[in-house]
């Protein structure tokens, strides 16, 4: 499973974790960190500093702490068992090494939550599923996280609201970002990284949606593949589409662009061992200005294209041809290699 409390130290998109786990986590540059602990639990509550850190002080509310180191590298503090509300903690760390990031989990003792299925709509929720609330131009996703929860969601990820206050329900939690569509592609990123497994992209100015489709039927015979349903194949879609990984064995996934940069962020999430451009239409030509523009464009898909992985193009394609014509001028002893 994925385990979300870790995506978020690692990525450091948390604000705030509402809910009756009481965890936190925080990721700072500087050696002095301080959080607030939402939440109320009679355990003992542990520090786990990265690697390369100790802790030197801990002060909760102006008042000195004391902790116990142990032996597996976490601290307990001794006399604070007892936690209520907007406790301000301040914990300082010291380097032992060169190590210049700090990052550390707060918990309450209590099992990290799994979380391996994610859903954008309310009313298609399973029992189990993280409720990601998207903001769009008429609505924001978030204002409908209770429903979410009510219809089986185990917690919500949405973007900050202000002046929504968050209703805490048992058993479940609720994590306020910046952008979730950023936190989702984040999320979707580490999952990505936990499959060694290939990953065929296709982007194009057409076509890309039944080449994605007959590249599955494909692959499917051979792997237990998982492909984007229909075109969700932007900033969201994609996202969402590798985080219905399983047990897979291969993923197809397609990728679309209206601008430069766009591709650029797909496939640094996807990772793509072999990397598809169907042609190089006039799609979007409003927005990229040339047909040249959107080559280079289109090329980005590249960018992300793993050591060794494999580039296929549709050579009948006038720019595309071009393209690999300058390949074959500028790479020794041929693009192939």
């Amino acid at each position: 499973g994925l385990n979300v409390e870790n995506v978020i130290k690692k990525y450091n998109i948390l604000t705030k974790v509402d809910g009756n786990g009481g965890k936190i986590s925080g990721q700072n540059d500087e050696v002095y960190e301080t959080v607030t602990y939402y939440g109320n639990s009679k355990k003992d509550i542990v520090i786990t500093p990265d690697y390369g850190y100790r802790i030197s002080s801990i002060k909760v509310n102006d008042i000195d702490i004391q902790f116990t180191p142990n032996d597996d590298g976490t601290y307990t503090l001794d006399k604070f068992t007892n936690v209520v509300d907007n406790k301000s903690i301040v914990v300082k760390f010291e380097r032992k090494d060169a190590v210049v990031i700090v990052n550390y989990i707060l918990e309450d003792g209590s099992k990290l939550e799994e979380c391996e299925s994610f859903s954008k709509n309310t009313k298609e929720i399973k029992e189990g599923d993280v409720y990601i609330g998207f903001r769009g131009e008429r609505f924001d996703g978030g204002k409908f996280y209770e429903d979410a929860l009510k219809n089986g969601a185990k917690g919500a990820i949405i973007n900050k609201i202000d002046g929504l206050e968050i209703k805490r329900l048992e058993n479940k939690f609720v994590i306020q970002v910046d952008d979730t569509v950023e936190a989702v592609g984040q999320i979707a990123k580490l999952k990505r990284e936990k499959y060694n497994i290939p990953v065929i992209a296709i982007t194009g100015s057409v076509g890309k949606t039944s080449t994605k489709d007959i590249i599955y039927s494909v692959v499917s015979q051979k792997y237990n593949a998982l492909k984007t349903q229909g075109n969700m194949n932007n900033h969201i879609g994609m996202p969402m589409t590798i985080l219905g990984l399983r047990d897979h064995e291969a993923l197809v996934v397609e990728m679309g662009m209206n601008h430069f940069g766009e591709l650029s962020k797909l496939t640094a999430i996807a990772k793509p061992t072999i990397a598809v451009i169907t042609n190089v239409g006039t799609a979007h030509i409003g927005n990229l200005g040339s047909r040249e523009n959107i080559l280079k464009a289109k090329l980005e898909i590249l960018e992300g294209l793993q050591q060794g992985g494999t580039a296929v193009i549709n050579n009948d394609n006038d720019l595309l041809h071009k393209w690999y014509l300058d390949c074959l001028l500028y790479t020794s002893p041929s693009p192939r290699d």
